[in-house]
């Protein structure tokens, strides 16, 4: 349902934007033998309905990571992904905003294919905002110093409780039981 227009966009600003900051900084990293830290998400691992756009630029943005690390390695530079989970930030706070506008603008056709996915994506995401379920941004930030301290650093560092669950569950499920998992989790909100 996403506009292509959008698809290109969301993949421009979170995965070829990160490939333009690695190739404007590899050239002091190699002299400096430094370190690179990416923002990705846990959603670059597990996807969820209606995020489609997001959620490719996250998948495209953990094969961009590994591409880059196996690069770099000889050279001595650290290419690292953190893997947030949702943080509690004015950006969150206006996705979930754009999110109840979508909701009220979706087409009669739109509505009958995606609105009960949108209405319940919202309902969990408002939940766990109430509920102060979201990480702080500086869980965030002292997942980026960690990364930048450690030596020699993993290669990726997931943030919060959501994102150690969601990336558990990549790990130790097929894809149809994380179907499952993800689509009940949007099943039992309440419409």
């Amino acid at each position: 349902m996403v506009a292509i227009e959008e698809f290109r966009r969301t993949i421009e600003i979170n995965c070829s934007a990160a490939l333009a900051i690695y190739q404007a900084t590899i050239p002091h990293l190699r002299k400096t033998r430094g370190r690179l830290v990416l923002t990705g998400s846990y959603s670059g691992k597990v996807a969820t309905p209606v995020m489609a756009a997001y959620v490719a630029s996250k998948f495209a943005l953990e094969g961009l990571t590994d591409v880059l690390r196996q690069e770099a390695q000889g050279w001595g530079v650290e290419i690292v992904l953190i893997q947030p989970g949702a943080l509690d930030t004015p950006m969150m706070r206006r996705t979930q905003e754009d999110l109840g506008h979508t909701i009220a603008n979706l087409s009669a056709n739109q509505a009958e294919r995606y609105g009960d996915l949108y209405r319940q994506m919202k309902y969990r995401a408002d939940e766990a905002l109430a509920n102060g379920t979201y990480s702080s941004p500086e869980a965030a930030a002292a997942g980026v110093i960690e990364a930048l301290r450690e030596n020699p650093p993993s290669t990726r560092y997931p943030i919060g409780d959501d994102a150690r669950y969601m990336l558990n569950l990549a790990k130790n499920s097929s894809d149809r039981e994380i179907d499952d998992v993800i689509l009940d989790i949007y099943r039992s909100a309440p419409l």
